[in-house]
């Protein structure tokens, strides 16, 4: 079979190995994860210095469904990561927060958000200085506009802080994804991030400025909407989640085994392999992609077996 076929197929196989992946973490830019969240949850976005951080941050709070950092606030269109840390393009490193608004609201997210940050730094955040690593809350609607003004009055009027609050309220603009390398860094770097983030000061200062007065530092106020989820419930959710993704990704491996089929179909139109090679190569991205939808199910199993158990 022509050299141009097999590499056809190589394509395929790893297109097909990596699906799951893929349903998470591609779009047309090989460097620009589409992150694939419920369109029905509401967004908030925030910055907060470091993305990796708030990020982190964010994501273990409850009631978090995902936080996606990225890029806002510029002039740049699709800003790359080098352009936006030199302080050219005036976007500023922000999280993308979707949230599930029958677990938190947008004020919870507000309380979790000054306990992330020094808004009182008009310059950066901790070690990371300039314009990029600046604070802000960019609003959605005028709902979100009121709600942070209120929070950020209220946190001044504690008398936390004796430099004034420093973060801007301003109107959400376009939101560009961050390189895949930076999603979820805290977790598939752990050992850097965690040396970064300690070295940054950043865990410093939180922990002297929320520090209760027993010693230990304090935990963010109860989100007075939020309501625990019976078990019951909670494994209805993840469930449910388990079962989305998993028909993403069969749906997902679906096309590839139709493009493909498609790719042999133009091969053998331009004379590149014959109707034996033709045929041959059909079964074989049928095999490779009826195997992995295959796995997808075995995993999918696993998955909700240890989610009914717990």
């Amino acid at each position: 079979m022509a050299g141009s076929v097999k590499k056809l197929l190589i394509g395929i196989a790893l297109a097909a190995a990596t699906v799951a992946v893929a349903i998470s973490s591609t779009n047309g830019d090989k460097d620009r994860p589409r992150i694939v969240v419920d369109e029905s949850l509401p967004v908030a976005t925030f910055a907060g210095g470091c993305f990796w951080c708030v990020e982190s941050g964010f994501e273990h709070v409850p009631g978090v469904v995902e936080a996606v950092s990225g890029y806002s606030g510029g002039r740049a269109n699709n800003p790359t990561y080098s352009q936006v840390s030199s302080g050219t393009t005036g976007h500023i490193e922000s999280v993308r927060v979707h949230y599930d608004p029958a677990v938190i609201s947008y004020d919870g997210l507000l309380a979790a958000f000054w306990r992330m940050i020094d808004p009182t730094d008009a310059g950066g955040q901790f070690v990371d200085r300039g314009e990029q690593y600046t604070t802000a809350i960019f609003y959605h609607d005028e709902q979100q506009k009121r709600a942070a003004e209120r929070s950020r009055d209220a946190l001044a009027a504690t008398g936390r802080y004796t430099m004034v609050i420093a973060t801007p309220i301003r109107e959400a603009e376009k939101f560009y994804v961050a390189e895949e390398y930076h999603q979820d860094y805290y977790r598939t770097h752990e050992l850097r991030y965690k040396y970064y983030r300690w070295n940054s000061g950043r865990d410093q200062f939180l922990n002297r400025v929320w520090r209760d007065r027993k010693g230990g530092a304090s935990r963010p106020p109860k989100d007075p909407k939020y309501a625990k989820p019976s078990g019951e419930e909670r494994r209805k959710k993840l469930v449910g989640l388990v079962k989305e993704k998993g028909e993403a990704a069969k749906i997902a491996i679906r096309n590839v085994r139709r493009d493909g089929n498609k790719h042999a179909e133009a091969a053998q139109k331009d004379k590149t392999i014959t109707e034996d090679d033709l045929s041959n190569l059909k079964d074989e991205i049928q095999e490779q992609t009826k195997d992995h939808e295959g796995q997808i199910d075995k995993v999918l199993n696993a998955r909700i077996q240890e989610l009914m158990t717990v």
